[in-house]
């Protein structure tokens, strides 16, 4: 039975907050605080979600937080959805606060690279949330895929040993337990951390749901009076724009981000991958 969800936090994880539940909840074992929070907690949940509610924490959450408010706010929805359609962002919300469904039915979701296959975090972070609000917490803005540099102390992030990976066993880890490193390592690489900020600025924003104004059209019209697009406007050199951006990111070890295929297939607006798009 839930008697009390604490506050949310800014910027936190939906599923950092159900840890938190666990955990001032008092319940004694993840099976007392799962049986709470989901219909039925053998089904697969993700770490970047909010899974499927039991009617009671539906009921406690929409008490304070409406479900659209809380998948756009506290979820990963960003992610994944900023650059689709309207049509297709807003089902994906009412599928996401409504129904059971796998995200992979919802979103292009690409297999994750080693460094985003744990939670990450900033040891900064995790200091400045302990002396706010007296424990840390997971940030959404840290489990951007390909952000290896906190956006605000512009330090590296630290992998927990806190799986991502929706497929395996969904347990509450919370992250005051899992962020035990306290060391930070500023990153010295100005065009890296120009990256990673841009990406954290991307995620951010507003998510609109109403103009469905296509990420390809937008490209279009930056590529104008430049190398990669002919005079006419009739002709694009994808393979040049390639070759310049891996050349550019060279010295950031994310020059593989963006393969000629996906920036290809950006243009044409048949990919919406966020690290590639950004």
């Amino acid at each position: 039975m839930i008697s009390y969800l604490p506050p949310i936090y800014p910027d936190e994880l939906a599923y950092s907050w159900f840890c938190r539940f666990y955990v001032h909840a008092g319940c004694f074992t993840h099976k007392m605080a799962l049986d709470d929070i989901l219909y039925n907690r053998h089904n697969t949940t993700s770490k970047e979600f909010i899974g499927h509610l039991s009617s009671e924490a539906k009921e406690k959450i929409q008490s304070t937080y409406s479900l659209e408010k809380l998948i756009l706010e506290h979820t990963m929805f960003s992610h994944y959805a900023r650059f689709l359609s309207s049509e297709r962002k807003k089902s994906a919300i009412h599928h996401l606060a409504h129904d059971f469904c796998d995200a992979h039915q919802l979103f292009p979701i690409l297999p994750r690279s080693d460094n985003d296959r744990f939670l990450k975090y900033c040891p900064l972070c995790v200091e400045e949330d302990r002396h706010t609000f007296g424990e840390a917490y997971w940030h959404r803005v840290h489990q951007i895929r390909n952000l290896t540099i906190c956006p605000t102390h512009n330090c590296l992030l630290k992998a927990s040993s806190v799986t991502a990976i929706s497929s395996q066993a969904y347990t509450l880890c919370p992250a005051e337990e899992y962020t035990l490193a306290r060391e930070a390592t500023v990153s010295e690489n100005a065009i890296l951390s120009s990256f990673n900020r841009y990406l954290a600025d991307v995620f951010n924003a507003p998510c609109d749901l109403e103009t469905g104004l296509p990420i390809s059209a937008l490209f279009h019209q930056s590529l104008k009076n430049t190398l990669y697009l002919s005079k006419n406007e009739k002709m694009r050199y994808p393979k040049r724009l390639a070759d310049d951006i891996k050349q550019y990111y060279f010295n950031t070890g994310i020059s593989n981000v963006a393969s000629f295929s996906q920036i290809q297939k950006t243009l044409n607006g048949e990919n919406f991958d966020f690290s590639v798009v950004c």
